[in-house]
């Protein structure tokens, strides 16, 4: 994984996607090395059934780009809101060869899975999600993109998060596991919560979550 993460291709476009303050402040080598940690908790390569991967709010494209690039199995989409972003992030996909298998979007997740739901309403087999927004948020939006046994994949912080059990139920999911830290995984086990607007998401949590104290 290291030899992959050094890439030149990747890395170059990563390197164009922080000098526009898409990435955070911190060093591209930093972001890959965060990317690994998704790509620990992706399942085996299955040559019956190509996986589908959602990068949700892919900014400048980590974790999605590594994801790709590393995983030749795996196609899918990368998704944000804010065209400048998905400009650049088209620019990568060409440049690193991915237009056969990746696709980059622009919209808001919660109104893609009404607008397009055929495309995206419970039809991919992973999500990953970095930054995308609140926890409880994040996790309710990612259950209306998941096929039932899929995986979602979230960022934590340092310390990591305590995720009440009934709202991940409500949501549809149960907390697996969280070794690759800092990424904590769920799957979606259950029936997918009523879609609400992102506003009522962020306002009134489905999920009691909290920061464990360091």
């Amino acid at each position: 994984m290291q030899a992959r993460a050094a890439s030149p291709g990747l890395r170059a476009v990563l390197e164009r996607a922080a000098e526009l303050g898409f990435l955070g402040p911190v060093p591209v080598t930093d972001h890959l090395t965060h990317a690994e940690g998704f790509a620990h908790a992706l399942p085996m390569p299955c040559r019956m059934h190509p996986l589908t991967l959602l990068d949700l709010g892919s900014g400048g494209g980590v974790p999605g780009l590594p994801l790709f690039v590393w995983r030749p199995d795996i196609g899918g989409v990368l998704l944000d809101a804010r065209t400048k972003r998905t400009r650049l992030l088209r620019e990568a996909v060409a440049q690193l060869d991915l237009s056969d298998r990746v696709a980059v979007v622009t919209g808001r997740a919660e109104e893609l899975v009404v607008e397009r739901p055929t495309e995206f309403s419970q039809c991919f087999d992973v999500v990953v999600a970095r930054s995308f927004g609140p926890p409880s948020a994040t996790v309710e939006v990612a259950s209306h993109f998941l096929r039932r046994g899929g995986m979602l994949l979230v960022s934590e912080p340092p310390t990591g998060r305590r995720w009440a059990a009934d709202g991940l139920h409500r949501a549809g999911f149960e907390l697996v596991d969280r070794s690759d830290a800092p990424i904590v995984r769920f799957d979606r086990t259950g029936e997918v919560p009523p879609l609400r607007r992102w506003k009522h998401m962020v306002t009134r949590p489905l999920i009691e979550v909290s920061v464990v104290a360091p």
